[in-house]
């Protein structure tokens, strides 16, 4: 008996404890929301594999087999499959719901057990009465008990009562099976060891998803799964003894113990339901166990009972309080999140704030959510890494919440609120924030210091006593928290009642905040903690601008009568501001002018005389969309203000009417449409209601009868309290809101018309005299609805009878009404208002904000897909020519594609047609287009190198383009007029009077034998096409064309004789060109601006040398501004000044500071050459030019030296003039003078005589001009930049090594200009001069060197190679200030690892040299070759090869001349066949200029390493990069036997240009993040690279997937990088719809090809059904399902473009075994997939998953579904713990089998040295400089 009650004790207490551990666990969340759902898979299959393992050693230590001799199959097989469901299904419920709601919902297992018995003992006896009373006692208080508990999840409820089901089935399979076991233990480990084997694929592809689930919280898992053994074996054993129903019966009566210990363990209270519901469930189970019992059981029970009972009614009505709280258990490698959702820019002092967040213990990041672009920049700007900066959208943000509706009336809301809008909008964000991510969130007006609270959800508790404090202001919550919910739901409850908003709901959340706190609940989800804080100025928070919307008061007041249609024009402007401060009167707008500037749009009905014009000063008003009355009053004050409204030209007229009588006027006009045409309210909810809106009366006798019966009538005249604005308001919005939702209207109102139009709604639209709102005669329709009527379904009083309309009425479908027509003009009248609206930043910002723009409303009547074609080559311009030719297209063809063929364009130049809809894609052109024509490829690439023949190019290219598109190509010179027919089986072309075809407009659909045949004929007869004018004359006989007719508009052409003959339009540019690297100031930038007074230039044209002239112009409002980034190497290209350009690292150092005004004149002459025109400087203010007819030089700019010849000037294109002074200025160049200003007085001299030569008056002319002069020191920098010297050490050594001299010319390219030498040895002689940016990229070995540097010299510590070890140690904490350091060798990396100062091997800087010279010889260069290995090259080669030397000793101590001889050498290794050397800085500059290299290592280097045994430390890192000759691995015969066998004819390019790619991308990385020296490298034309492999691999095509759930980090770009380590050939797709091309651009600087695609295109285009597409939407958006769209999208990829995807966490440590002819996975996981010609498998997963999507969403992958159609090559990726890992290579991540890794729990950066997590991260990088 001892015995027996000790097993039941046990069986009773380890069950509790398992129980409160099991729920420790299962209430932790982790950062995924998917894992944790599914955490109770993991938890069984521990407790599976404990109790399975425990058990089996304590039978082996027994010799007990495990298993049974004989076993009866079908009762064990039952046993497993009730065990294993049963404790999963109790492990879920503990998870969804409490430990009290799960053992009560439990205690009803009898029954389900007395059924089981009754079924297997075929006992047919009826159930007795008391028994069914005691069954329906449990059963009630069990109903009670769970129905009174509102939270309780109604998953946990079913997975409990599943249980119930299987756990009596397991008890009674094992009864049958009794006889079979030797004792309990082998029971429960047989039984434990099957389940762990069933469960454990689950559990694994669960520790896929998240590998940190294995380590987090261990400590509950492992407790309880040791506990669960200890309790089965107890529950197993009492089996034994009793029968299954007597076993229940205890079972029972231990779950009221484990009810009450959870009780008081998780402090619970109860309610007075659920007290009843314990007790009648109480009663119920003792009155059942007492008859079933025998007298022995009784007892035990009765005094279990007794226990039990005496407890509960302790603990039923006051519980404990005990300080238990959630373990949210959130990752310490967190996010600390915070936004900034106001219009104005962030101020300083916020900004520091919030970088101060990244100092937060345990949170490496920082994610920021910006609600404008000065936002963007700021945090961009920073160099930490550590900031993930996020665009806010809050459309996106707000979806699925209680917010959603809130924000879609944002137009209204921001009326109501006003000035607290924004703080308003603050504390949404922060509610949906921690709705959809959770974790930590720091609103930016609060400062911490520290937070130590990490695993509790928890909210500042100080802050619940100011209702101006946000009360999640300083807040750590799970995802999805009730508390969010509860708060969102009384924001938008106080926004409801429609009062003037303070703070909405803020003092309702504090008092509930605040009731919780004193509460204690089972689950307690939520504390109140202290935290140290301050708060920031309120000011600092507060608008700094103002924005109005207009008010009808005074027009209610006046005319009696309120017209909603006034109001409802003002929520389309609404949506564009950031919030609504000032509200102006339209009559009374000068009641305003003492309030501040304010921004408004003014988009109305001017019609009242009364009005008060013009605004005053301080209104800035956005004219567009208004409507002048015809009333002579209002017009006569219109034409009084024209010149105010010229001010604001052009001014956006909503009709016709209005804009003639601003033509009338001269006052530039186009018609804008009315705003009402982009209101948005984006409700999905449609009805079936027809509305009937203001229709005449006449009119409403026309409509079928049973429509008036069923419609709603609506008027828009307001009666009720129609003096209150507010009210106003309010009534226009709920008419919007009402049309929103309509299935029809049919109306007389314009502005009922135009929102629902705009909204999508089937609009039938009376035109009748005498219209609502005034306007229209018997005979003329009305001018402000005539512009509109073809874009509804218009009943036109003017064109039909009454019968005629009536009939057509009657014809109406009503049932499903016809969307409206003309989707064209809606689309156009949007792109015209939207390029208005985005030139004021604010307007632009909220746009993209309150995801107003882009537009994804779609044409609901789609035409025919067409493509239309655009090549930009680069020496085309794209400019406003271009973009009206591309516009008329769309003019035309609202729906076409598009394509833009350019390598110079970018996505961006073609946003404000995306953003509003329309199809304009960005595509480059390469070589790959003429890959099926193989012997083109000489020929084309020919072509590409020749500027000359660029239009031949662009012929091919049409060709080429037609070839694999087909669609229509069209030139971006011309206008379309009109649609033409496009013929579905030939070509349509333009043709020539000779019958020869023109390639102005091409078309091919189908028959492509023209586009063959033209290409044959262009490659047969090449060299007659150059000579030609077009290639494209092929006959038009072989082409079905169609004549097209064009009309060429030419200017008027010059009156004067010339012998230059051009034809200058007098729609002209104006030019001009800002090439200095500082900022514009502000009078070079008014006088530019004014640049477009000049009268006849419509146009000015600015060359901005850096980008900060791009942000300036672009900021202007005027779109007569055409501003180009300079680019010197293409601006250059084919003139004198090709070469000069090519020499500018070298020109540099001998123009010093002159040579930003030499770069100034030099690109004057170049502008002047390839565009002719007028040309005006900077320097010069004009007021008038009455010169246009002639081409001419300003004659005053001939008297002074220092002005520019042609500063002031109007010149042909290619004039002679232009020539002969570029010849000039080279010239004076060559001579290497110290250059004051070049060529300058040699050309006023020459230009002086031709004045005099008669013949030359009929070319030029000299005219008087009058300027004025800006101050030159506008034009002089404030910056300082230099270049190493080596005087000192030629002094010292008594020789000159030139190699010194050569590693300064690669920084040279990065800089603006050179004005200051600094000497290597002597550095700190520069310490009186200003701040210096210089490249320090050297060998520092002298112990004479002056360490540190000065503080006024700013490094870049990059390709540095040293020795000095005891110097470099005394100077530790300088470089660790300068770190990270970039070593130029493995052996320098090593010496500061060794000091702890973090760096990375660079590489050299000459691996950055470029010459690009086209010219290449025949000679081969033997430089400084050691004697003995000179006696091994072949005797043939050294007599016809060129011996140089880097030694030179002719006036080595004259550092010019040292510079001069070394730029020398670069031009001739530039132009060599081959070069043989042991001089590195010889060896590197050539390999980077793609010259093949023989390279000698021998035991003693020229310039210092190697010795007998090891080779030198300074040239190991490079010999993979040359044709090696290694005399430590060779022996001299073996050398003289390879070089012997070396093709001299044709060398072989340099091996392993993959490390040559990877080296430039760590140097650009670094390079790139001055400015300065970023801006320069884009002008002088070093970036981009466009150097190519010679040995090029096989194109390997690679994806990554991120969705918007997902953060785009340093992480994923890692896994990027080693990618394109161990493939630096391959194409990267990133399928994403949130990242930009910007993101990859330094990538793609240096040659990498990554390329970004959106999905949600490919999804409608691959999957047929609607359905799916909405749903894989649905899917891809929310964080708990964005996996398995994952899974799909990974699919489709594959199936598209085939290749291998990466999961973005994956870094590859070697190359993949990819096959050919199948699929390559890891464990089916989906990590990696490669598919190449192997589609079966991909589209049965498609299929399936699709099929059974409601399925896949519960399982943790789709992509497993089909292994059996998998041909699989199974490799392993490892999961790495960084926190836990301290092992250097001694793990086995590195094995054979290992191709990936998954790094975790990176804490803290940068990592422990001597990790493998640290070498893993700067082992395979491209961006070494990132060191981690």
């Amino acid at each position: 008996m001892i015995f027996f009650i000790s097993l039941i004790a046990i069986w009773w207490m380890s069950n509790v404890f398992t129980t409160i551990y099991s729920k420790e666990y299962l209430r932790t969340v982790q950062n995924y929301a998917v894992e944790s759902d599914f955490k109770w898979v993991y938890l069984s299959s521990v407790q599976f594999l404990i109790g399975g393992l425990l058990s089996s050693l304590l039978l082996l230590s027994r010799n007990i087999p495990i298993f049974p001799e004989k076993v009866f199959y079908k009762y064990f097989v039952l046993a497993v499959i009730g065990n294993l469901i049963g404790n999963n299904a109790t492990n879920k419920a503990l998870q969804a719901t409490s430990v009290s709601v799960t053992q009560m919902i439990k205690g009803c297992e009898p029954i389900f057990t007395f059924f089981f018995v009754l079924v297997s003992s075929r006992n047919d006896a009826a159930i007795s009465m008391s028994t069914s009373y005691n069954i329906f006692l449990v059963c009630t208080g069990t109903i009670i008990f769970v129905a009174s508990d509102f939270s309780i999840s109604l998953v946990g409820v079913v997975a409990a009562i599943i249980s119930n089901f299987a756990f009596p089935l397991r008890n009674v399979a094992l009864k049958k099976l009794e006889e079979s076991w030797i004792n309990p233990m082998q029971q429960y480990a047989a039984l434990s060891m099957c389940s762990f084997l069933l469960s454990s694929p689950f559990s694994a592809i669960l520790i896929i998803y998240n590998p940190s689930i294995v380590v987090q919280n261990a400590n509950y898992y492992l407790l309880s799964g040791i506990l669960h053994f200890a309790y089965n074996l107890a529950s197993v054993s009492v089996l034994s003894i009793l029968t299954p129903l007597n076993h229940a019966i205890l079972n029972i009566a231990k779950r009221i113990f484990v009810i009450l210990y959870s009780i008081v363990y998780f402090s619970k209270n109860f309610s007075l339901d659920e007290a009843l519901g314990i007790l009648i469930f109480s009663l119920g189970i003792y009155c059942y166990t007492y008859n079933l019992c025998n007298y022995s059981l009784r007892n035990v029970v009765t005094v279990c009972f007794i226990i039990v009972e005496l407890t509960r009614l302790n603990y039923t009505w006051k519980s404990p309080s005990l300080s238990k709280k959630i373990s949210t258990n959130f990752s310490t490698n967190c996010v600390v999140q915070t936004a900034w959702v106001y219009d104005h820019d962030v101020p300083q002092e916020v900004l520091d704030n919030i970088l101060s967040f990244r100092n937060l213990s345990s949170f490496a990041y920082v994610h920021v959510y910006c609600g404008n672009s000065h936002c963007i920049d700021s945090f961009q700007k920073q160099s930490s890494k550590m900031f993930i900066v996020e665009f806010l959208n809050l459309k996106f943000l707000f979806e699925n919440t209680p917010l959603e509706d809130w924000i879609r009336k944002h137009p209204y809301y921001k009326i109501l609120a006003g000035s607290n809008y924004e703080d308003h909008l603050s504390y949404a964000v922060t509610l949906a924030i921690l709705w959809h991510s959770g974790g930590m969130y720091v609103s930016p007006r609060y400062h911490l210091t520290e937070i130590n609270q990490f695993n509790v959800s928890w909210i500042a508790k100080d802050l619940l006593s100011n209702t101006y404090d946000e009360i999640l202001g300083i807040s750590f919550l799970v995802p999805r928290h009730p508390i969010i919910l509860k708060l969102m739901d009384l924001f938008v409850s106080e926004y409801l009642k429609e009062k003037h908003l303070q703070f909405p709901s803020q003092q309702k959340a504090q008092n509930l905040l605040k009731s919780m706190e004193k509460e204690h609940q089972e689950n307690k989800s939520i504390d109140f903690i202290n935290i140290k804080y301050s708060r920031l100025r309120s000011e600092l928070l507060k608008p700094v601008n103002h924005f109005g919307c207009l008010s009808f008061s005074s027009r209610v007041r006046f005319a009696g009568n309120a017209n909603l249609g006034d109001e409802m024009q003002v929520f389309p402007g609404n949506q564009f501001l950031p919030f609504i401060d000032r509200i102006i009167d339209r009559e009374e707008i000068n009641a305003m002018k003492n309030q501040g500037n304010i921004s408004a749009f003014f988009n109305a009905w001017w019609g009242d005389k009364r009005l008060q014009w013009p605004p005053a000063n301080n209104i800035n008003p956005l004219w567009i969309s208004m409507h002048i009355t015809h009333d002579r009053n209002v017009r006569q004050r219109t034409k009084q203000l024209a010149s105010y409204f010229r001010k604001y030209s052009p001014i956006g007229a909503r009709d016709q009417s209005t804009k003639n009588y601003f033509d009338y006027l001269n006052i530039p006009s186009y018609f804008s449409g009315c705003m009402t045409l982009f209101l948005f309210y984006p409700l999905s909810a449609r009805t079936d209601v027809i509305y009937i809106v203001d229709v005449p009366k006449n009119m409403f006798e026309l409509i079928p009868k049973h429509i008036k019966q069923s419609a709603v009538i609506i008027h828009h005249n307001l009666a009720k309290d129609k003096f209150n604005k507010y009210t106003r308001y309010s009534e226009a919005f709920q008419l919007i809101e009402k049309y929103s939702q309509a299935k029809l209207i049919i109306t007389s109102r314009l502005h009922c018309a135009l929102p629902a139009l705009s909204m999508s709604i089937p609009v039938i639209f009376f035109q009748t005299p005498g219209m609502p709102g005034g306007d229209g005669t018997k005979k003329t329709p009305s001018s402000r609805a005539s512009s509109y009527t073809s874009m509804f379904h218009t009943m036109d009083t003017y064109k039909y009878t009454n019968i005629q309309i009536k009939t057509k009425l009657e014809a109406f479908n009503w049932t499903n009404p016809p969307p409206n027509p003309n989707f064209r003009k809606l689309k156009q009248i949007r792109a015209t208002l939207w390029n208005e609206i985005r030139k004021n930043i604010h307007y632009k910002d909220a746009a993209y904000k309150f995801g107003v723009i882009p537009v994804t409303q779609i044409n609901p009547n789609p035409a025919e897909k067409i493509i239309f074609h655009f090549i930009h080559t680069k020496d085309q311009i794209w400019n406003w020519r271009s973009i009206r030719s591309l516009e008329s297209i769309f003019h035309h063809y609202p729906d076409v594609s598009i394509i833009v063929h350019s390598n110079y364009l970018k996505d961006y130049n073609f946003t404000v047609f995306t953003d509003i809809g329309y199809d304009v894609e960005v595509v480059t052109y390469d070589l790959d287009l003429l890959k099926h024509l193989s012997d083109a490829l000489h020929i084309f690439e020919n072509t590409l190198e020749n500027s000359k023949a660029y239009f031949h190019l662009k012929d091919i290219l049409k060709l080429v383009i037609l070839d694999k598109y087909g669609g229509i190509y069209i030139e971006s010179n011309i206008i379309l007029l009109g649609k033409f027919s496009i013929q579905s089986n030939g070509v349509i072309a333009w043709v020539n009077s000779d019958e020869t075809i023109s390639a102005v407009i091409l078309s091919s659909y189908k028959n492509r034998d023209f586009i063959k045949a033209c290409l044959n004929q262009y490659l047969e007869n090449f060299d007659i096409a150059l000579t030609s004018k077009s290639v494209m004359f092929y006959r038009r006989s072989l082409a079905n064309s169609e004549e097209l007719s064009f009309t060429k508009y030419v200017g008027k052409s010059p009156s004067l004789n010339k012998k230059v003959a051009t034809k200058l339009s007098t729609n002209s540019f104006v030019q001009t060109a800002w090439v200095y690297d500082h900022d514009v100031p502000q009078e070079v930038l008014d006088n530019i601006l004014s640049f477009r007074n000049l009268s006849s230039f419509a146009y000015v044209h600015v060359y901005c040398g850096n980008s900060h002239c791009i942000d300036s112009f672009q900021k202007q409002s005027s779109k007569m501004f055409i501003v180009e980034f300079l680019n010197l190497k293409f601006l250059f290209e084919n003139t004198p000044l090709e070469d000069w350009i090519r020499k500018h690292p070298y020109y540099k150092i001998l123009a010093g500071s002159n040579y930003e005004d030499h770069l100034s004149y030099a690109v004057t002459l170049a502008i002047l050459w390839h565009s002719g025109g007028m040309y005006v400087s900077p320097r010069y203010h004009l007021t008038e030019i009455n010169q246009f007819n002639v081409f001419w030089i300003a004659k005053d700019l001939l008297s002074d030296k220092n002005n520019e010849i042609l500063g002031i000037s109007c010149l042909a294109r290619h004039h002679p003039v232009t020539l002969k002074l570029m010849e000039l200025f080279v010239s004076e160049y060559l001579s290497e003078k110290h250059l004051q200003y070049p060529s300058q007085q040699k050309a006023q001299d020459w230009l002086k005589n031709i004045q005099k030569q008669s013949k030359a008056q009929e070319n030029i002319l000299l005219v008087n001009i009058k300027y004025i002069q800006l101050s030159s020191k506008l034009f002089k920098s404030t910056n300082h930049f230099g270049c190493l010297s080596f005087s000192s050490r030629v002094r010292f050594a008594g020789n000159a090594n030139l190699g010194d001299e050569m590693q300064v010319f690669p920084g040279n390219q990065f800089l603006p200009f050179i004005d200051r030498f600094i000497d290597r040895e002597e550095i700190n002689m520069m310490k009186d001069h200003d701040d210096i940016n210089v490249f320090f990229n050297a060998w520092w070995g002298d112990e004479r060197t002056q360490w540190p540097p000065t503080d006024n010299i700013h490094p870049v510590w990059i390709a540095i190679h040293t020795t000095l070890t005891k110097k470099t140690e005394l100077n530790a904490p300088y470089f660790r200030n300068n770190s990270p350091i970039g070593a130029r060798d493995y052996s320098t990396k090593d010496l500061f690892d060794s000091l702890n100062i973090s760096s990375y091997f660079s590489g050299c800087m000459t691996l950055f040299m470029f010459y690009p010279n086209p010219l290449r010889t025949d000679v081969i260069y033997i430089v400084d070759v050691p004697e003995n290995m000179m006696n091994l090259i072949p005797m043939s080669i050294k007599e016809r090869s060129t011996i140089i030397s880097h030694r030179i000793d002719k006036n080595e101590d004259n550092s010019l001349t040292r510079y001069r001889e070394a730029f020398n050498r670069v031009e001739f290794y530039s132009q060599a066949k081959l070069i043989l050397t042991s001089r590195l800085h010889c060896a590197l500059p050539a390999l980077s200029m793609g010259i093949p290299i023989i390279f000698f290592e021998t035991f003693k280097m020229p310039g210092g390493g190697g010795s007998q045994y090891f080779p030198s430390i300074r040239t190991s890192s490079y010999t993979d990069m040359f044709h090696t000759m290694d005399t430590y691995k060779y022996t001299n015969e073996q050398i003289k036997k390879k070089l012997e066998t070396f093709d001299w004819k044709n060398p072989p390019p340099n091996p392993n240009f993959g490390k040559l790619k990877r080296i430039r991308a760590t140097l650009w990385n670094e390079i790139r993040k001055n400015a300065h020296y970023r801006d320069a490298a884009h002008k002088f034309g070093i970036i981009p690279v466009t150097q190519t492999n010679p040995n090029p691999a096989k194109k390997i095509l690679f994806h990554f997937i991120h969705t918007k759930v997902q953060i785009w980090n340093w992480r994923s770009i890692r896994s990027l990088e080693s990618i394109f380590h161990h493939y630096p050939e391959a194409s990267i797709i990133v399928h994403s719809n949130y990242l930009k091309d910007c993101n990859f651009t330094v990538f793609t600087d240096i040659g990498y090809d990554v390329k970004l695609v959106t999905y949600m295109s490919d999804l409608a285009r691959l999957i047929n059904s609607p359905d799916d597409v909405h749903r894989l939407e649905n899917a891809a958006e929310h964080s708990k399902t964005h996996f398995y769209f994952k899974d799909i999208l990974k699919l489709l990829v594959l199936d598209t473009y085939g290749g291998i995807y990466v999961e973005s966490s994956v870094i590859l440590l070697k190359k993949i075994n990819i096959q050919s002819n199948g699929v390559t996975a890891w464990d089916y996981s989906g990590l990696i997939l490669s598919s190449y010609n192997n589609e079966v498998y991909f589209k049965s997963c498609l299929h399936e998953y699709l099929t059974n999507f409601t399925q896949a969403i519960n399982s943790p992958s789709a992509i497993s579904n089909k292994k059996s159609l998998l041909k699989s090559d199974q490799f392993l990726i490892q999961v790495l713990d960084c926190h836990t890992n301290s092992s250097s290579m001694k793990s086995n991540i590195f094995s054979n089998s290992t191709v990936g890794v998954i790094l975790k729990n990176i804490r803290d950066l940068p990592l422990s040295r001597g990790t493998d997590c640290k070498y893993i991260l700067n082992e395979f990088c491209i961006l070494c400089n990132n060191v981690y």
